[in-house]
């Protein structure tokens, strides 16, 4: 069931020749669709602002992969669950492959892949650990629990807890620094 509705058209963008008709008057809109997913008693009616082709001249429209992803955005939110993006954006916040990642939280590499390009929708339960995984906090200990080192250093993000920060010299001296028993 689609339903197209409230169209915003890209007034600057050249039109492209349209391959059912041959003529310049292919465009680019974006479209309100209404769209089911899932089946029998579990389907859903959703929504989404997806983009459109559509040929002026011979009427011609159609979706391409960009409309595909918007649309499993719009699912992934239904459900409460990360994006591919988002799921994507945790990974690269500490700059870790998905090989990486996937070595560091048991995952597997090619769930970790379909995850990230939309090919499949990641369960409750590794959604919410990926969340998890987004505090700074969570993934050092996820580190520290992790068997076999990872290749690379992962990067950290600033944390958001009021800290001091100190000169390098007084690191240096607290790296040299230690404690003497009473006489």
């Amino acid at each position: 069931m689609n339903n197209h509705s409230n169209i915003y058209q890209f007034p600057h963008d050249p039109a492209q020749e349209c391959d059912e008709c041959g003529e310049q008057a292919l465009r680019k809109t974006i479209e309100d669709e209404v769209f089911t997913y899932g089946a029998k008693d579990n389907a859903v009616t959703l929504s989404a602002k997806v983009p459109l082709w559509r040929c002026s001249a011979c009427g011609n429209a159609f979706t391409d992969g960009e409309a595909e992803e918007v649309r499993h955005e719009a699912v992934c939110r239904h459900f409460g669950l990360l994006t591919p993006n988002e799921i994507a954006a945790t990974r690269s916040r500490y700059g870790l492959t998905q090989a990486e990642f996937a070595k560091l939280t048991g995952f597997g590499e090619a769930s970790i892949k379909r995850w990230e390009v939309g090919f499949i929708i990641q369960n409750t339960s590794a959604d919410r650990f990926i969340r998890l995984i987004g505090d700074p906090l969570v993934f050092d200990k996820l580190c520290a629990l992790s068997v076999e080192p990872l290749e690379t250093t992962p990067k950290r993000q600033p944390q958001s807890r009021f800290r001091t920060i100190l000169p390098e010299e007084s690191h240096r001296e607290a790296d040299c620094f230690t404690l003497r028993k009473r006489a």
